[in-house]
């Protein structure tokens, strides 16, 4: 695996803490995060854990993006 599956895998682990509700119990998603690491540290000795824990513990940033459909309610009809 390449830095750039690992990458994928912390962002695809972040986005999935986000979508937790706040009673859900979080140590199953730790212990998932800790067998995909070590899946991970198998394939690439070089596999560096502080870095997947970074990623996957960095708050997701709120998309700027405005939805299409938004965007045709806020555009006013030339005339």
């Amino acid at each position: 695996m390449t830095k750039k599956h690992f990458e994928a895998l912390a962002l695809a682990m972040q986005q999935s803490k986000q979508r937790i509700s706040k009673h859900a119990e979080f140590s199953n998603i730790k212990q998932l995060n800790k067998d995909i690491m070590d899946i991970c540290e198998q394939m690439n000795p070089n596999f560096d854990r502080a870095k997947f824990l970074e990623v996957v513990n960095q708050p997701k940033e709120p998309s700027k993006e405005i939805p299409k459909r938004m965007q045709e309610k806020l555009t006013i009809p030339s005339e």
